[in-house]
């Protein structure tokens, strides 16, 4: 239903846990609602959706994700700057750690973006994660990212880039419990972010600025 995004290897984790509850056929729309911007995705999977260059992502509501997929991966690119401005207004001592052993956030929040936290997480946080997600909206996934960054703080500013890229790659160790799911969801909550928050910071991406 839409040619002008392709398949990328994120898609699959994100079908391969919608699979865990559902039919085949019922997967196949619950992906397209997810990936669809909401205007288009109430309506028949038939019609002809907005060019991705025409679209802009709408960070109070759940769907739009071909955007995160699209060639280039516009909306990929606008989440690292976001996460990187809530990264340095949150957690600024992580945020410098970061820039003084050139941490880059493409390397370990690729991962964490594309699906949705189903290859960084085990699977009984991840769905908890996704049920806070289908209700909070965007916000909920950011706020995770800062969860488990804050998790690992005190590890994290006392390593170098190996030991801080061996914490990143092994975290979905590190939260296996729903104990820890229910920890990892209240300190993702506490940092209350906000949908028109995030516009902000999407809108200074696409205008080329920097940090506020």
């Amino acid at each position: 239903c839409d040619s002008s995004c392709g398949y990328t290897q994120g898609m699959g984790f994100v079908a391969g846990m919608l699979l865990m509850f559902m039919a085949e056929e019922d997967v196949f729309y619950t992906l397209a609602k997810l990936l669809l911007s909401p205007q288009r995705s109430s309506k028949a999977l038939a019609v002809e959706v907005e060019p991705i260059g025409a679209v802009e992502f709408d960070y109070g509501l759940v769907g739009g994700l071909r955007l995160l997929y699209a060639p280039g991966f516009p909306l990929l690119l606008e989440w690292f700057h976001i996460h990187e401005q809530l990264l340095r207004k949150h957690l600024g001592a992580v945020h410098a750690h970061f820039e003084s052993c050139s941490v880059v956030t493409s390397v370990y929040a690729t991962r964490w973006f594309t699906t949705l936290f189903v290859y960084a997480l085990p699977f009984a946080v991840v769905v908890r994660v996704w049920d806070a997600y289908l209700v909070e909206g965007p916000s909920l996934l950011f706020a995770v990212a800062l969860a488990l960054l804050k998790t690992h703080e005190k590890a994290l500013l006392r390593a170098d880039f190996e030991g801080v890229m061996a914490i990143l790659m092994d975290v979905n160790q590190q939260a296996a419990s729903p104990t820890a799911a229910d920890a990892l969801l209240d300190l993702a909550l506490d940092f209350k972010i906000r949908a028109d928050h995030l516009t902000a910071l999407a809108v200074q991406h696409r205008d080329g600025g920097g940090a506020p």
